[in-house]
């Protein structure tokens, strides 16, 4: 989706090398088994989730948008917008499907940040910065400030505006997941009083690069929009890092939900 790549500026959201895939964060595979999904997995998991959190996942699973995330008319699926997905590079996103690392999420961030906007030319009295009265003249904050640049080619000054513009993210920590000698969720382990934290299977460290670029635990970004909609769920997130923590201590090979 267009718009999955142009809010990571079609760019790994880890490596920042130039990428054109995007990934959902709840399965695809998963999305035409709502139902199952929601008997099968989140139920289960109630718990460990929460009341909160398993309450919002059922929502999400029933389509149905919390009230100002609906911005069309007809209805409004999260788990097919940009809010589940992320942009990552060709092979990251073949780890990612097989659980081989996961996103943990630290915080939500809304921040105004400045930036330079170019201003066509306006006669007196007319234009965006003209003098405005009453509610209208709200609309404006935070308030702007022109500035004058260098002439262009033709001698012709060029004005700009300085936007302050609120911006939203999540902050995201990166962890390598390894997997147990575990068979699968059915397969027990040897004694009651086994530890999982010995029972690793060999770690691969050619995961660790992705091209030339290193991938360390604990890395940590943000995912800026300046739409709240188009930034990754939090809820999802927070599900996904809960499934492939799981999946990699039960040694499954199925990765779908």
């Amino acid at each position: 989706m267009t718009d999955i790549l142009q809010r990571d500026g079609f760019r790994c959201v880890l490596t920042h090398k130039s990428s054109s895939e995007d990934c959902h964060v709840f399965p695809f595979s998963s999305l035409s088994r709502r139902s199952e999904i929601q008997a099968n997995v989140v139920e289960p998991l109630g718990a460990i989730l929460g009341i909160d959190l398993k309450h919002k996942l059922m929502e999400i699973l029933n389509q149905k948008a919390s009230e100002g995330e609906k911005t069309a008319p007809g209805d409004f699926d999260l788990l097919e917008s940009p809010a589940n997905m992320i942009t990552l590079s060709s092979s990251l996103r073949k780890m990612w499907n097989n659980r081989v690392f996961g996103l943990e999420p630290v915080r939500q961030r809304h921040e105004y940040v400045t930036i330079q906007e170019p201003v066509a030319d306006e006669k007196p009295g007319m234009g965006p910065y003209a003098v405005k009265r009453g509610s209208e003249a709200a609309k404006d904050e935070p308030p702007h400030k022109k500035v004058t640049a260098k002439g262009d080619k033709r001698g012709k000054e060029t004005n700009f505006a300085s936007k302050k513009k609120l911006m939203h993210g999540i902050g995201l920590r990166f962890h390598w997941l390894q997997k147990t000698k575990m068979g699968g969720f059915d397969d027990s382990p040897p004694t009651m009083d086994a530890d999982p934290r010995q029972m690793w299977k060999d770690w691969d460290h050619e995961n660790e690069l992705d091209g030339a670029v290193p991938l360390k635990n604990g890395h940590t970004f943000t995912i800026w929009s300046e739409d709240p909609q188009k930034v990754p769920n939090w809820e999802l997130i927070t599900f996904q890092w809960l499934v492939f923590r799981l999946h990699r201590l039960s040694g499954a090979a199925n990765v779908n939900l």
